[in-house]
């Protein structure tokens, strides 16, 4: 007669044996956020990695961005509540929001530093000759903030390095046309810039480093890439089509996912998820409207 622990043990091994079959990576559920226009302005969402327990944070102004602490306790955004775009942080249910600090421009795409001392975001704070998006730095212990780009033409989505010591970012200085954009990186305190693509056609966008910090994955005009983090071994992880533009690629707390926003034919964005191979693409929500931005939780 078969035992009870036998039993369960078969359960184990035919389970296990379909998700690899299947190519399911068995990585921790966690959780996703994300921001969305469903509900007729751009509003923050978390959803569980499995497509469970979707819940909306914030209700009020438009808010987006997001991005989480390292500790995954605290997520932080962009607000339009006073009539320009703001940085706020809230608790990772949605409670205790708060304006981390003011300027007289739009401050947007906030990422914290590994160290969760510093903050590095998107503004034109400073308009006169850089009227573009330029990168900052700002200090929570000082409350200093620091220009870290120069470029007339514009500079964005910044990413930080696992160790701290870089930020991968996207910028169109070199860019026959201020609508092109290349993947570049610098030191965290904005020396050192570098060039790490080369696509006189392409425009692209959202840089994330990988958690080991060897590999980064960008979105493009053809798809999501991944380069190694010096700029070689350029690899199409999956394709974008005219009924699947796929953006804003972000990696798994272990590397062996990468989470990602998808279109399908005419209908909007959804977040989807798929092995750090390009295989495996399953759809995580269905909501009506954009879901974008989509960010894995530390933890």
């Amino acid at each position: 007669m078969m035992t009870k622990l036998k039993f369960l043990l078969i359960i184990w091994l035919v389970s296990y044996s379909f998700l690899s079959f299947t190519g399911y990576s068995n990585t921790k559920i966690g959780k996703i956020v994300f921001y969305s226009n469903r509900s007729g302005t751009n509003q923050i969402y978390t959803i569980n990695a499995d497509g469970t327990e979707e819940r909306q944070l914030t209700k009020n102004f438009i808010n987006e961005y997001p991005s989480w602490s390292p500790d995954g306790r605290k997520i932080i955004f962009s607000s339009e509540q006073n009539g320009r775009s703001q940085i706020y942080i809230m608790n990772s249910d949605g409670t205790n929001q708060k304006r981390l600090f003011t300027s007289g421009g739009d401050d947007i795409e906030p990422v914290f530093a590994p160290d969760s001392q510093k903050i590095v975001f998107v503004s034109k704070r400073d308009g006169g000759e850089y009227k573009f998006n330029n990168i900052y730095l700002y200090d929570i212990k000082s409350s200093k903030v620091k220009q870290l780009t120069f470029t007339s033409i514009g500079s964005g989505f910044p990413s930080c390095s696992p160790n701290g010591e870089k930020i991968v970012y996207t910028s169109s200085q070199d860019s026959r046309d201020e609508m092109l954009s290349d993947i570049y990186v610098m030191d965290a305190d904005g020396k050192n810039k570098k060039r790490l693509t080369f696509d006189e056609n392409e425009s692209c966008g959202r840089p994330s480093w990988s958690p080991d910090g060897k590999k980064i994955i960008y979105m493009a005009f053809e798809g999501i890439f991944q380069i190694n983090a010096d700029g070689t071994g350029k690899k199409l992880l999956i394709a974008s089509s005219r009924n699947h533009r796929r953006w804003d690629p972000s990696w798994s707390p272990d590397g062996k996912q990468i989470v990602f926003a998808q279109t399908d034919s005419d209908r909007g964005f959804n977040i989807y998820v798929m092995n750090s191979d390009g295989t495996g693409v399953r759809q995580i929500t269905k909501g009506k409207g954009n879901d974008l931005w989509p960010s894995w939780s530390p933890y």
